[in-house]
């Protein structure tokens, strides 16, 4: 673990210039990820040498330090300050499909009761509405608790 330290040490960069990209196996995190795992391994087999725990805590301290300070990411790792804008389009887009997908069950939800997607929102969330009194009267509170989710 003591080595995978100074592994950790000698990759840092040098100058805020100095590139971040690692590959995934051999980057700074990673290394901090093998200290704290040979760590954790050390207090499970002695689960009273201080020494252990004490490593273990600058580890990962040091790792907290290393995504502030250097903007460090796990796996890839890269300049602070980049464009996050892959990282940001992904979860845009599973945050729509997660809309999406609820507007889908609500519409369903809506027909089932007889109201069609035309109809004012008023009678669609009146037809959500009875949904939930329904599956609370039929014991179902953990179906009620999502139908009512969908509001």
């Amino acid at each position: 673990a003591k080595q995978q330290e100074l592994l950790y040490l000698e990759s840092l960069p040098t100058a805020y210039n100095d590139s971040f990209k690692y590959p995934a196996s051999a980057g700074p995190l990673s290394t901090l990820q093998l200290a704290a795992s040979q760590y954790a391994s050390a207090i499970k087999t002695k689960p009273k040498n201080w020494e252990a725990h004490m490593g273990l805590g600058r580890v990962m301290e040091e790792r907290f330090y290393a995504v502030d300070v250097f903007g460090l990411k796990a796996a890839s790792g890269h300049k602070p300050g980049e464009d996050d804008a892959e990282d940001d389009e992904g979860a845009g887009a599973v945050k729509e499909a997660v809309e999406s997908g609820k507007l889908e069950e609500f519409e369903a939800l809506c027909r089932q009761k007889g109201v069609g997607p035309e109809a004012p929102l008023a009678l669609q969330l009146k037809a959500v509405e009875q949904e939930c009194i329904s599956l609370k009267e039929a014991g179902n509170q953990a179906e009620a608790d999502y139908v009512q989710s969908l509001y």
